[in-house]
């Protein structure tokens, strides 16, 4: 699976976890790997292997400046494609950093995510063009967290239909974002369906919603680790869905994103208020 999930954009951090140039580098842990991301003087994101080539020391302490990351310990500086360009510790004329390449990873940012390639630089994709990806910053909302489990126990949940009918119910009169209880409240056993496609499943979930009429709820499973579903805080009049990521820091944790989005104008306080509650 480590390797299928190298084939694809998986997304490593938020965008403002390092909002400014040159600014401090932040930890990353992705596919059990301990790696370390920075933003150099031009604004480009970088992700590189924590652990400097020189002694180990960890980057994470290292300074970022002049379109580099400049490891504490011998000076040893790396630009975003993991080129060692300077090492002042050397004697004058020293060819050794041109024998030495650090690991660092392609980025992307897209949607207040940045994006992460960590397979074979001979077959790096296309960056999905998902619509949600191409619209302002403001008609969106999106946050991370780390769960403290496999991703695939928190992705099952993306294509299971029927804990809708508990785990988001309403006992009060004051009804709760996350989708439609008082229809699917009424049939707690639907009947599921998948249907599989190029991009991954698309799952169907019919409910009896009563008077003769049936409660119908497709969802989807988009490879490699994220379920785009019909619900969330921000659900209305065709306006946009919810994408829950769950990509794996290593075989025990997750990281989730969750970003909902409106096609058609910016998202309000109030909605960015409710989505972060029950996301």
């Amino acid at each position: 699976m480590g390797a299928l999930m190298r084939h694809y954009w998986l997304p490593a951090l938020l965008s403002e976890e390092i909002p400014e140039p040159d600014g401090p580098p932040v930890r990353v842990r992705l596919l059990g790997e301990e790696l370390v991301a920075f933003r150099d003087s031009q604004g480009r994101v970088a992700l590189l292997a924590e652990h400097c080539s020189h002694r180990g020391t960890s980057l994470f302490y290292g300074r970022n400046e002049e379109c580099g990351l400049r490891c504490i310990y011998h000076g040893w500086k790396y630009d975003i494609h993991g080129n060692v360009i300077d090492t002042p510790a050397e004697p004058a004329g020293s060819l050794l950093k041109n024998k030495v390449r650090h690991t660092a990873y392609p980025c992307n940012e897209a949607a207040g995510i940045v994006f992460a390639y960590l397979g074979s630089s001979e077959r790096i994709p296309l960056l999905p063009n998902y619509e949600w990806t191409t619209i302002p910053q403001d008609h969106l909302y999106v946050t991370k967290s780390l769960q403290d489990c496999s991703y695939l126990q928190g992705l099952e949940g993306e294509c299971d239909s029927s804990h809708l009918s508990f785990l988001h119910q309403s006992f009060t009169e004051t009804k709760r974002g996350g989708g439609d209880p008082e229809l699917y409240g009424r049939d707690g056993a639907p009947r599921l369906e998948g249907i599989d496609t190029d991009f991954g499943v698309r799952m169907i979930s019919r409910r009896n919603a009563g008077d003769g009429a049936s409660y119908l709820r497709v969802s989807n499973f988009v490879m490699p680790c994220h379920g785009f579903v019909p619900t969330g805080g921000l659900k209305g009049n065709s306006e946009g869905y919810t994408i829950h990521s769950h990509v794996p820091v290593d075989d025990e944790h997750a990281l989730r994103f969750n970003l909902s989005f409106r096609r058609n104008r910016p998202v309000s306080e109030e909605e960015r208020h409710l989505a972060g509650a029950i996301g």
